[in-house]
C-alpha cells in the first residue's frame, strides 16, 4: 500500500521479506532503490501516471531481493479513496513471476530453433493442426507445391492435395 505520492505504507509480510523490511522501517523503506536500472524509467512512468491519474495500473520490473538477486514482479494496483472523495493512494499485489518469465523465454527458444530446423530440412515439410488447417509451411514445400505461405497458412491441406492431383 502506498499514499498518493507512492511512499510505501504498508508491506505484507511477504514483501517485508523479499526486501529484508523491518515493519516499523516500513516508513523510511523506499521500494524504487530495488528496481534493476534499466527498469527504472519505464516502471517509474508508469506508477506515476497511475497515481497522476488516480487509476488502476499493471507494471512489471525486476527488483532486487534481499539475498540480491533480480526477481521479476508484476503489480496490479488499484486506487483507494476517501469516504469524501479525496486520493489515498494504491494498494496493489506484487507476484513474482520470474520462473513464469523464465519458462516463457525457454518455449520461444524452443519453438524458434524447431522453425530453423524445419526450414532447414532437406525436404519439403507441411504442419497441419487435427483438423488438416495449414499451421507452417517451409520454403522447400513452398517450392514444390508453387504456392507462397501466405497462399497456404491457416487453410486446408486438402488444397495441396486436391490442386496437385488434376
Amino acid at each position: 500500500m502506498c499514499d498518493a505520492v507512492g511512499k510505501c505504507l504498508h508491506l505484507n509480510q511477504m514483501l517485508r521479506r523479499f526486501w529484508a523490511v523491518d515493519e516499523v522501517d516500513i516508513g523510511s523503506f523506499d521500494w524504487r532503490t530495488s528496481m534493476h536500472p534499466e527498469d527504472v524509467e519505464r516502471v517509474m512512468g508508469t506508477m506515476g501516471e497511475a497515481l497522476q491519474r488516480q487509476e488502476r495500473v499493471t507494471v512489471t520490473g525486476r527488483y532486487r531481493n534481499s539475498v540480491g538477486e533480480y526477481r521479476t514482479l508484476e503489480t496490479l494496483a488499484h486506487p483507494r479513496f476517501a469516504a469524501d472523495g479525496a486520493f489515498l493512494g494504491l494498494t496493489g499485489v506484487n507476484t513474482d513471476i520470474t520462473e513464469r518469465e523464465q519458462a516463457e523465454k525457454a518455449l520461444r527458444d524452443s519453438e524458434e530453433r524447431f522453425r530453423l530446423v524445419v526450414e532447414a530440412a532437406p525436404s519439403g515439410m507441411v504442419m497441419t493442426d487435427g483438423g488438416g488447417r495449414i499451421l507452417m509451411i517451409n520454403a522447400l514445400a513452398e517450392k514444390l507445391f508453387g504456392y507462397s505461405r501466405g497462399e497456404l497458412l491457416d487453410r486446408s491441406a486438402a488444397r495441396l492435395v486436391l490442386c496437385r492431383a488434376r
